[in-house]
């Protein structure tokens, strides 16, 4: 099946639901393939689109309706798409690159996904495979909720401008070389999950500071343990200004003589011209 430049419009006629079903069987040798481009879906029925078989679509802007690309033995590939509205519902081994996901309601179920340079801005994102794998590259976070029941979930030079990620059902999550603009809309959540921190993780507090009173606790991460690469430097720099000339932190003090095993770090930061110093708190 191939699409390229079309409009399709489900319109409201009477109290019936319009749904639009695109299927590529294929043959023995496999399913067929779904090629779309430079196309419009929208609806006003409170129904949708059903897609089957090996998806491709680029330039596509998917308006709110209910979609479902299916087959656990599909392939779906996105790339320059917008997802606008509705409810989105991903059976297959899906990619998507370089796209913009709004705020919507998202479900992916197949056992392998790929984000590449893509635009989250807000919405309900589920990972519901304990087979899953996640992986993360170059895209930016700007809210929504995120939820993940996977294997394994890898982040690689993300930017985390906000948003609430839980990790409770995913037992591996790692991040290299990723920046977190923390605020008081960020949270991540895997009480059961091991977190490892690579090289390159930064920690932008800013954000975060300015919402908070004097005196009031706030927590980033709860998790099973945590585990810091790169020769500990993560460990000392997540705390970090981004106002002033290059802004820096010192480890000055630390003492692991403390009960139970807390480590406790004094650190020294410079902004603009002020130093101050931070007592630092790490349980295993």
């Amino acid at each position: 099946i191939n699409i390229a430049g079309a409009d399709f419009k489900n319109l409201k006629t009477t109290s019936q639901n319009s749904y639009m079903t695109f299927m590529a069987l294929g043959d023995s040798s496999g399913s067929g393939k779904i090629n779309v481009s430079q196309s419009d879906f929208y609806d006003w029925t409170g129904g949708g689109y059903d897609f089957t078989g090996n998806g491709a679509f680029d330039s596509v802007n998917f308006n709110k309706a209910y979609y479902k690309f299916q087959g656990a033995e599909n392939t779906y590939t996105f790339k320059n798409t917008n997802f606008l509205a509705g409810n989105f519902k991903f059976q297959g081994k899906t990619t998507i690159e370089k796209s913009v996901l709004d705020d919507a309601s998202y479900a992916f179920d197949g056992t392998n996904n790929t984000f590449n340079e893509d635009k989250f801005n807000g919405g309900s994102f589920n990972f519901n495979h304990a087979d899953q794998t996640d992986a993360f590259n170059n895209n930016s976070f700007n809210g929504g909720s995120f939820s993940f029941n996977a294997k394994q979930v890898d982040f690689s030079r993300n930017s985390f401008n906000g948003g609430v990620f839980n990790f409770n059902k995913t037992s591996k999550v790692s991040f290299t070389d990723d920046t977190f603009n923390v605020n008081n809309q960020f949270k991540i959540n895997g009480a059961q999950t091991t977190f490892t921190f690579n090289k390159g993780v930064v920690f932008n507090m800013q954000g975060l500071l300015n919402s908070l009173s004097v005196g009031t606790t706030y927590q980033l991460l709860s998790a099973r343990s945590v585990d810091y690469k790169d020769n500990n430097n993560a460990l000392y720099q997540m705390l970090r200004w981004i106002s002033g000339e290059n802004p820096s932190g010192t480890l000055v003090n630390k003492d692991q003589s403390t009960p139970n095993n807390t480590k406790i770090y004094n650190v020294q930061f410079t902004d603009n011209g002020l130093t101050y110093y931070i007592k630092e708190n790490f349980n295993n």
